[in-house]
């Protein structure tokens, strides 16, 4: 069997004791180990790099909770839209490419108030744009 860091792929994924991880790391050869961020993942990083690994943090649930926030937004815009008999299919790409349109237009029946409001809240969902 290949080593744990060879060939740049994921070799092991294990949870480990605080009190064992350097003791851990410490027998195996140099490689990438990566590490949810949190409070003390830069201590780790460092005690890792002198062990001769490359640390690297990864923000997963940030990245989560900004999807989940986005997506929650697109849901309400679409909710809104809606309630004025105005339909958008699910998917951030679609609302992206038809929001702009309805909100240019004079004849759907979409209130000029409501339209700013709805500008402000579309111009959010281009943040993070996949």
């Amino acid at each position: 069997m290949d080593s744990p860091c060879s060939h740049g792929k994921n070799r092991l994924r294990k949870q480990l004791p605080r009190a064992k991880v350097l003791q851990f790391f410490a027998q195996l050869p140099p490689c990438l180990v990566g590490i949810e961020a949190c409070a003390s993942s830069h201590y780790w990083g460092r005690e890792l790099t002198k062990l001769g690994h490359t640390a690297k943090l990864m923000v997963h649930r940030a990245r989560t909770l900004v999807i989940a926030n986005r997506t929650a937004q697109v849901n309400q815009i679409r909710g809104l839209l809606g309630e004025f008999g105005l339909v958008v299919p699910k998917g951030v790409a679609r609302l992206r490419r038809e929001l702009p349109g309805i909100l240019e237009d004079a004849e759907n029946g979409l209130p000029a108030l409501a339209k700013t409001p709805l500008a402000t809240q579309g111009e959010s969902i281009y943040f993070g744009r996949r």
